[in-house]
Order: structure tokens, then C-alpha cells, then sequence
């Protein structure tokens, strides 16, 4: 319907495929890039005030916007994380219908209505609470006055049959229009029955099917609106008058406004920050190759004094002098072995500054590496405010880092050695003719003045423009892959394109004016020290006619020899200064992943293969044990190495810490307290960015904890709190009287079981290693917890046979690996993860669980496919977690009738805590919520 799919058989017709019209369409993947809610919601069209209140109290995004700091200039990062995972579906719910209506408002007044568009909403009410759902569902669909009940508009619509009973069965069934609703079933669409039906839970058994059809039988004209019409319906971001200040703005927020903002005036050297790692490695370099210039200098000296012995042993026997020939020839040997012992030292002393470089180099690079992810992965966007520009991470990680690690100990190597080889040529220069000296310094001056600062500083800017609109590329790339569907759904690829030809414009820029840079430098530099050479190089020839002073052959041609060397060594100098100070720019770019009010300091290179193992109370690990995962770590390491194993085995060393988890906490789990915990969204703790507001609550071992509340209240928020991920936060989390903060990580995260919103899988690993992540147990353990879990059926029959060996996430194969088969999953065996996360062995370790709202079941469904789970996972949870105390966030009643209580959270406080008995049912849930409400 989209036309993202081919269609291989039968018919279909969709106007705006045809008519090039935009389908407003919310994906069921939310779609959120990196600006302001109100950017996010009018995504590039005009700016209508009425119509965008409307769309904010259509969709309930009108009060969570209130509460925010900058209202609808608050700004979000890809994807929106800071956000809940309810506000982030209304947002991109808004963006679709305000879209539709400044299309409906440019047909109404321009086109006499004669234009037709198409919305998709893919499972739009899906983790939205009941009350915001209801709300909705009757402000977008109500017959009378629905925003999306219009001549105009076709809506289709997915979604479950839970939710779609939780949206309307609070409504008389005439508030809405009888349309029809099809199921998806066995890949086929079937006709299940009308609205009114559905409301008033009474079905027509007799009617078997309806096909959709056309209340036309004439041909329908594809109208569409004209390249002026669809021009007001567009912001105009690409007028010449307002697409400069556009690209202004953008560019404004680059790397040097975030040094003035986060660093101020603070020092940072980024040579000094690249050598820190391996500062004895360079010194070593800088000493060996200033010991090897000098010997080789040294060696053009001794070289030019024994020709000049030479010379004036041959004048003086043409002048009848008597010469000693055995003088001459013992002088010339011992020159030649002086000579072939110098060369000898230069190899060596080459040879190992070359490999103190090297290593440098290496130790360096993988310093910035390590920095740089423990960074990403252990500070959150409050400490690293580049964490919410995920171009910039993608420009730093493939482009910074790479010259990095290629080119810049090299470049700064030959700086160094340039640098060391031009001051050694001006001080022999000086020696043999002392009088450039005065000359020499006014010209390197004038040089500097006037040549150098302008090429380092226009090197500098063109370098910092080359890797901004790098950033830039990479921020349109990550656009057309996350919201590559909403893109061509709302016909706006162009868009997409035009913007990445743009800002490659820009980066292409910034290469040809560097390539004029060099050269006028270089044409600039070439006159003046030539201009230089030729006074330096007369002054003797005068000297020599009109003085005493005679000037000799050897020197004079050493001279002209050093002059030269000069221009060389001091231009290649200039040029390798230039690019190295180009590739400074990527280490300062460094200060990116530097947490703010943190000092710059490296750690020791961490061991990969050191793991951490709790010993809680129902794990007795001994010694033995110890040595025997060992050994299965050099088994596995073996099996997945097996090119270049024995040189690979050189850096394998495998180190396993067994904590006993009763030096941090009492011997049998009591639960869980809060005492005035805050939390803020910025550092600062001011009252406008508190977010969770002097919690003081407390829960118990073998207690079900559900929370329910409005989409946005904080529910998420205090399972961070609870799991003691949570940023900025003040007051204490207690688990078994013990504070958190006192608790290691490393023990944090093997007593708290956590199933997330949105299960992850990596790529590439096998459902053994989604249920053993730490790969602590046997394939007897594995199984029998996938039992408990009831997906053994599910993993027998999965295809391929390779039961615990298939692979949940294939590998995007490299172009020149052989392909393999992969196993594809079906529809629903994607949803088993969130279950299979609870089939972990060993679940009696944990001590706390929490599930951040599972999936909702469809008990029909449920009950006629055989591969589904035979438990849910609120069942399950009761069934082998009652040792643990569990928090559930749902919106589900089912799973809230097996909680021991329920805490209602609203605007960051427990405004209510009620009994599961309470909550009967679905409407049961938005009255709770709608009371608080109205009562806050």
C-alpha cells in the first residue's frame, strides 16, 4: 500500500502511488530525528498555529508539552529516547495528521476538494494507556467532529483487538461510523465484522466474508494538487531568501560553539593528548632522530673536509710542493671507515625510531579507541552531550578515529623529522656562513607573518568545514535509513537527496580550496627562499673578491647544497605542519567524549576476556568451577578461532572474578525502598527539570509490583531509579537495607533480571547466547529453562534444526564471504524474545525483576496457534520468580491482575497505590487515571 513492496500477483490501485500525492503515514517503527517537537511534528510544512493546537489537544499532546521547560522547542535527539515510549507514538501520530490537514485546508480552498489522500496508522494506539487511547480514538474518529472524518481521507488502520476495545468501548456505538474491520490472519484478510458490531460485542455469524470493494462502479480520475498548490503546503526551506539562513543555523551548531559552551577557555593540546599514552616511545623517536640527523650531517662534514684535503694536497703538487701519498691514503681510509660507521649508526638509529614510532603509535590509537567507547557506553547524554548526535558519533567513530589511526603518526613523525632535519640545515648553514644568520631570521619572519599563520589557519577552518559537512552527510544517511519508509510515504526522497548533494557540495568545497591553499603557500614560500639563496650565496663571492676572506670549493658547494636542503626540508616542513595541524582537528574533536567536569586520563589496557561472576546464595561456585569455565572459555575461543589460532592464543588470557554477593548485601532478600528520591533531567536539579518528585515507597520480597499512570507520568523513569541506571538522581534506593550506589555494577547486573520495552538481539548470535549471554550454563540448563518457559515446541520447530545453534539475527554478509543460509523467523517467532528472556538458567540468583510493558496477549490468538506461548509472561513471572520482588509497567489488565498491588505514578509522584482487585478491568485503569487527572 505504501509501495514499498513489489506486488507479484493479483490487483491493487492506490491513488497517491499514482497521483505522486503523499500517504500520512505513522509508523509503527517511530520515527523521531534530532530537533524540536514542534520540527518533529509540521516535518518540513507550513506552519499553521491553529491548525497545530488542534492536531496537540487532537492527540493529547497539549498538557505533556505544557509541563516541559521550553514547550515545543524542546529539543530531542534521533529517535526522541528522552522522551516516553507514549509521547514518542503521539508525536509521531501528530506528525501524520497535521500533515493531512494542511493538505485538506491547500484542497479545500485551491482544489474544490477534488484531491483524495491516503493515512496509514500502524498500531498508532499501541502503548498508549487507556485513558490517553480513548481520548484519542474519539478526537480523530468521532463521526460527529473527528479530525480524520473527512470526504477527503481514507484511514486504514492496525491494531489488536484489545486495544481496539480498549479505544471505544467507553462510547455509544453511533459516536462512530459503521466501518468494516478485516482480520489479518494466515497471511490472508478476512472480513470480521462492522464497528457497531464490535462495540456492542454482538457478531454476524451469518455474514461469512466481505471483500473490500468501491461504492464506485465508474472510473475514478486521479486529481492531484498542482506544483503551486502542493508549494503552500511547504515551509519554502528551499527559497534562496530563507535556505541560507537555514544552512547558517545548521552549521552554527558545530564542534567550536560546543568547546565555548561545555570547555570555555580550558587547555587542551592535542599533540601532547595524542603522545600522552605512549609518551617514552615518542621521546625515544624525537631523541633517535636528532642523533641520526646530526650523524648524518656530521658525515657531509667529515665528507667535505676531506675534499678539501684533497684540493689542497693537488695544489700544492702543482705548485711543486712534495706531498705524502701514504698521508692521503691513510686519511682517506680512515675517513671511509669514520664514514661507513656513521652510516651503519643512521640504519640502526632508523630502524629503531621507526619501531619506537610504531608503537607509539598503536598504543596511542588504541588509548583513543578504549576512551571513546567506555565513554559512549558508561556515560549517559547529560555528561556527553554528543550521545544525542548520532552523526557526529558516526563522523568521529569512521572518520576522525580512521585518519587517526592511518595517517597521524606518521604526519607528526614527519613533522618531527622535518622540523629536526631544518633546524640541523640552518645551524650547519650558520656555521659554514655566518653571516646569513642575520638574514636567515628576517626571511623565516616574514615567512611566518605572512605566509605560514594565513595557510595554517585557512588549513585549520577548511579541515573543521570538511569533517562539519561530513557530519552533516552522515546526518542525512542516518535519516534515510531510520525514516526511510516516512520519507517515501510522505514523498519527500527529494528532500533527502537534495540535502546530501548540498552538503557534499560543501565538503568537496573545502577540498579544492585546500588544494589552492598549498599551492599559493608553496608558489609564495619557493620566491622568497629563493630570492633568500641567491643573497645568501653572493655575499662570499664578493667577500672573495674584494676582501682577505677566500672562499673554498668544498664549502661553497656545501653551502648552495644546505641552501637547498633549507627550501626542502622548511617547505616540506610547512606542508607536513599544515596537514598534521588538519589532522589535529580530529584529536580535538576527541573533547567530544571527554564527560564534562571530568578530567582527561587513560586507563590501563583492560583485559576483554576478564569476566565478573556473582556468587550469590543459591550458586556455590568453587575453585573447581572456576577452572572449569575457564576451560570452556579456551574451548569456545578455539572453536571460533580456528585461523591463525596459535598466534591468535598469544593474546588470549582469560581471567574470571568469582564476587560473593554477601559481602554487599544480607543473606536473604527483604526488598526494595526509596527514600525522597528526585530525579532531574539536567544537572543543575532545578524544580522546572524534576521529572520523579520525593519518592518514598518500598516493596517487598515476593511482591508484584504494577505500575500504572499516563503515558509520560515517570513509570519508566523509576524502574531506572530501581535498576540505579538513573542520571541525576538525589534521595537513596536501598536493596535489602544496602544503598545501591555502595553495590558494584558488576554485581547490580547479574541480581536484577530486566525485560526491556523493546527487546534487543545482536546480530549474528544464536538463541544459546540470547538465553546464556554470560554462557555460564550446560545446554541440559538451557533447555530446561526454555521448558519452564514452554518454548520448547517453539524451539523445536524452528527451521533448520539446529535448535539452540539457529541464529535469531543474521549477519549482514561482507560482499566477498561466502553466503550461508540464514534462517528466517516468521512473524511471530519474532516476538518470542521478550519470553525467551525470562528462559535464562539460574533465575533463582535474582533477586529483583522488571518488566517494562509486556506484550499484550491476545487470548484468541493464543489459543488457536499451537507455536504460541502456552504462558504468559505475567504468569510466568508468578510461577518462578516468587522469590523475587517484581515491577511491571502494562496498561494490560490481565497482567495487573496478578500484581499484589498497583501504584498509580502521575507527573512524577505516587499519587495512589490500590489493589489489583481494583483494577477489573481495562476501563477500570483510565478511570484510576483520568481521577488523578482531574485531581492534579
Amino acid at each position: 500500500m505504501l509501495g514499498d513492496m513489489t506486488l507479484v500477483g493479483g490487483s491493487m490501485a492506490v491513488i497517491p502511488l499514482y497521483t505522486s500525492m503523499p500517504i500520512f503515514y505513522a509508523s509503527q517503527d517511530i520515527f523521531l530525528q534530532q530537533g524540536t517537537i514542534r520540527s518533529n511534528i509540521t516535518f518540513g510544512y507550513k506552519f499553521d498555529e491553529h491548525l497545530y493546537d488542534t492536531v496537540l489537544r487532537a492527540v493529547e499532546l497539549d498538557y505533556d508539552i505544557s509541563t516541559w521547560e521550553n514547550g515545543d522547542l524542546r529539543v530531542v535527539s534521533d529517535n526522541a529516547h528522552s522522551l516516553s515510549g507514549g509521547q514518542r507514538v503521539r508525536v509521531e501520530m501528530a506528525r501524520a495528521v497535521y500533515a493531512y490537514l494542511v493538505f485538506h485546508k491547500v484542497n479545500k480552498e485551491y482544489n474544490n476538494s477534488k484531491c483524495s489522500f491516503l493515512m496509514c496508522l500502524d498500531a498508532s494506539f499501541h502503548g498508549l494507556d487507556p485513558y490517553v487511547s480513548k481520548n484519542i480514538f474519539n478526537s480523530l474518529f468521532n463521526a460527529k467532529n473527528g479530525m480524520l472524518v473527512k470526504e477527503d481521507l481514507s484511514v486504514v488502520l492496525t491494531s489488536s483487538k484489545q486495544i481496539l476495545d480498549t479505544c471505544t468501548k467507553a462510547f455509544n456505538p453511533e459516536q462512530f461510523k459503521n466501518e468494516m474491520i478485516y482480520n489479518i490472519k494466515n497471511k490472508k484478510l478476512t472480513y470480521f465484522c462492522t464497528m457497531h458490531e464490535f462495540i456492542i460485542n454482538k457478531l454476524d455469524q451469518s455474514v461469512v466474508h466481505k471483500y473490500l470493494t468501491t461504492t464506485r462502479s465508474d472510473p475514478c480520475p486521479l486529481n492531484s494538487l498542482t506544483n503551486d498548490m502542493i508549494s503552500k503546503c511547504t515551509a519554502g526551506t528551499n527559497d534562496r531568501t530563507t535556505r541560507p539562513e537555514i544552512i547558517t543555523e545548521l552549521y552554527n551548531e558545530s564542534f567550536i560553539k560546543y568547546i565555548k559552551e561545555h570547555f570555555g577557555n580550558a587547555k587542551f593540546n592535542p599533540y601532547f593528548v595524542f603522545m600522552k599514552p605512549a609518551l617514552f616511545s615518542f621521546s625515544m623517536y624525537i631523541i633517535l632522530t636528532v642523533a641520526l640527523n646530526i650523524l648524518d650531517y656530521v658525515k657531509f662534514v667529515l665528507s667535505t673536509n676531506l675534499s678539501d684535503y684533497i684540493t689542497k694536497c693537488i695544489n700544492d703538487f702543482k705548485n711543486g710542493t712534495d706531498v705524502d701519498l701514504d698521508s692521503i691514503k691513510s686519511r682517506s681510509n680512515s675517513a671511509l671507515k669514520l664514514t661507513s660507521i656513521f652510516v651503519l649508526s643512521i640504519i640502526i638509529l632508523s630502524v629503531l625510531a621507526t619501531v619506537a614510532l610504531t608503537a607509539g603509535s598503536i598504543v596511542s590509537c588504541r588509548k583513543l579507541h578504549e576512551y571513546s567507547l567506555n565513554t559512549i557506553f558508561n556515560y549517559s547524554s547529560s555528561f556527553m552531550k554528543v550521545k544525542k548526535q548520532i552523526n557526529q558519533v558516526i563522523t568521529f567513530l569512521s572518520c576522525d578515529l580512521m585518519m587517526t589511526d592511518d595517517i597521524t603518526g606518521l604526519f607528526i613523525a614527519l613533522v618531527l623529522f622535518s622540523l629536526i632535519q631544518t633546524l640541523i640545515n640552518l645551524t650547519t648553514l650558520f656555521y659554514i656562513i655566518p653571516i646569513s644568520i642575520p638574514i636567515i631570521l628576517i626571511t623565516l619572519v616574514l615567512i611566518y607573518y605572512y605566509i605560514i599563520r594565513r595557510y595554517i589557519g585557512t588549513a585549520v577552518t577548511l579541515n573543521y568545514g570538511f569533517l562539519e559537512s561530513l557530519a552533516q552527510m552522515n546526518r542525512v544517511i542516518v535519516r534515510s535509513i531510520s525514516g526511510g519508509s516516512v520519507y517515501r510515504s510522505f514523498n519527500r526522497n527529494s528532500d533527502l537527496l537534495g540535502d546530501f548533494l548540498e552538503h557534499r557540495d560543501y565538503n568537496a568545497r573545502t577540498k579544492f580550496l585546500f588544494a589552492a591553499a598549498v599551492s599559493w603557500s608553496t608558489i609564495m614560500f619557493t620566491w622568497v627562499f629563493s630570492l633568500t639563496t641567491f643573497i645568501i650565496l653572493v655575499i662570499p663571492i664578493i667577500q672573495d673578491k674584494f676582501s682577505k676572506n677566500k672562499m673554498t670549493v668544498g664549502y661553497f658547494g656545501l653551502a648552495l647544497s644546505l641552501c637547498t636542503n633549507v627550501i626542502k626540508s622548511f617547505s616540506n616542513f610547512l606542508f607536513m605542519y599544515a596537514c598534521t595541524e588538519q589532522l589535529m582537528g580530529s584529536l580535538d574533536r576527541f573533547r567530544y567524549f571527554i564527560p564534562m567536569g571530568i578530567k582527561l586520563k587513560f586507563d590501563k589496557c583492560p583485559n576483554t576476556h576478564e569476566e565478573y561472576v556473582v556468587n550469590t546464595v543459591n550458586r556455590n561456585l568453587t575453585n573447581a568451577d572456576k577452572k572449569q569455565l575457564l576451560r570452556r572459555r579456551r574451548l569456545e575461543f578455539k572453536k571460533e578461532n580456528k585461523k591463525f589460532y596459535c598466534l591468535r592464543r598469544l593474546f588470549y588470557h582469560p581471567k574470571i572474578h568469582i564476587l560473593d554477593v554477601d559481602s554487599y548485601l544480607t543473606h536473604d532478600h527483604s526488598g526494595i525502598e526509596l527514600k525522597d528520591v528526585c530525579v532531574y533531567t539536567t544537572p543543575a536539579h532545578t524544580p522546572e527539570s524534576m521529572i520523579l518528585k520525593h519518592l518514598t515507597v518500598s516493596a517487598r520480597k515476593s511482591e508484584i509490583i504494577g505500575m500504572v499512570g499516563r503515558t509520560g507520568a515517570g513509570k519508566t523513569t523509576l524502574l531506572s531509579v530501581i535498576q540505579n541506571i538513573s542520571a541525576n538522581r538525589t534521595g537513596q534506593v536501598l536493596l535489602d537495607g544496602k544503598d545501591m550506589n555502595d553495590i558494584p555494577k558488576d554485581v547490580i547486573r547479574q541480581i536484577i533480571g530486566v525485560l526491556p520495552q523493546l527487546p534487543f538481539v545482536f546480530k549474528g548470535w544464536t538463541l544459546r547466547r540470547f538465553v546464556d549471554p554470560r554462557r555460564l550454563f550446560t545446554d541440559e540448563e538451557i533447555n530446561q529453562a526454555l521448558n519452564k518457559c514452554g518454548l520448547s515446541e517453539f524451539v523445536r520447530e524452528l527451521p533448520g534444526g539446529k535448535l539452540l545453534d539457529t541464529i535469531l539475527a543474521p549477519e549482514e554478509r561482507i560482499l566477498y564471504y561466502k553466503k550461508t543460509k540464514d534462517v528466517k523467523t516468521t512473524t511471530g517467532e519474532t516476538k518470542k524474545p521478550k519470553s525467551s528472556q525470562l528462559a535464562k538458567p539460574g533465575d533463582e540468583n535474582e533477586l529483583m525483576i522488571v518488566v517494562d510493558e509486556p506484550p499484550v496477549q491476545d487470548p484468541e490468538a493464543a489459543t488457536a496457534r499451537k507455536d504460541d506461548f502456552t504462558e504468559p509472561i505475567y504468569e510466568l513471572v508468578n510461577k518462578h520468580f516468587s522469590h523475587c520482588t517484581t515491577f511491571v509497567t502494562a496498561h494490560d489488565v490481565n497482567v495487573l491482575k496478578s500484581c499484589t498491588s498497583v501504584w498509580v505514578i502521575h507527573e512524577g509522584s505516587l499519587v495512589k497505590t490500590c489493589k489489583a482487585s481494583d483494577v477489573s478491568a481495562n476501563e477500570s485503569i483510565a478511570s484510576i487515571i483520568e481521577q488523578n487527572v482531574k485531581k492534579i
